[in-house]
């Protein structure tokens, strides 16, 4: 539960005055270390899911975080097939060297053939690096294509608006 809690966003000591409201008494240090054990146990997880299995088809993606007012990179790798975490790394952008290290590496142990990403530029130069075909995610796709519907029928409204009030001045003079 301290895990968890320490996850939703609730500092050390949060989640051990919270769990102490609940009737279990752990100090901030016990959950930092529960913390730190489920840290190490998701890296050993993440190596042997890595080591052991042959995964055509790996999806990438990158996200922001704030950290202590921070902007933080998370780059998350998972197998397609079984969503199986094969990475997780914090970074410094989704254009970094590092990035692209940790999909080349991940890409290589598990013998993946399929990048699966976003539109990013940097995805169809790490998939072209290690010889894999890239596919751009659907939900991306989807996301793209609606926002550009939207703003197209925004600025159709805005012309058809203007045509009218044109019309109308003709009309008036």
């Amino acid at each position: 539960m301290s895990i968890l809690l320490y996850v939703l966003g609730l500092s050390y000591g949060a989640v051990a005055d919270f769990l102490e409201a609940m009737g279990v008494g752990i100090g901030k240090t016990t959950v930092y270390d529960n913390v730190q054990a489920a840290g190490i146990a998701s890296r050993q997880r993440q190596k042997q899911e890595r080591e052991t299995g042959h995964v055509k088809v790996i999806g990438s993606d990158g996200t922001y975080v704030k950290i202590k007012g921070q902007k933080v990179g998370i780059q998350v790798i998972v197998g397609d097939s079984g969503q199986d975490l094969l990475g997780l790394e914090l970074t410094v952008s989704e254009n970094s060297a590092e990035v692209v290290a940790l999909i080349e590496d991940i890409a290589r142990s598990v013998e993946a053939e399929v990048l699966v990403s976003d539109d990013l530029g940097s995805y169809q130069q790490v998939a072209d690096g290690v010889g894999l075909d890239h596919q751009i995610c659907r939900t991306h796709v989807r996301r793209n294509v609606d926002d550009l519907a939207d703003e197209l029928f925004q600025q159709l409204k805005k012309k058809t608006r203007f045509l009218m009030v044109l019309t109308l001045v003709q009309l008036c003079s």
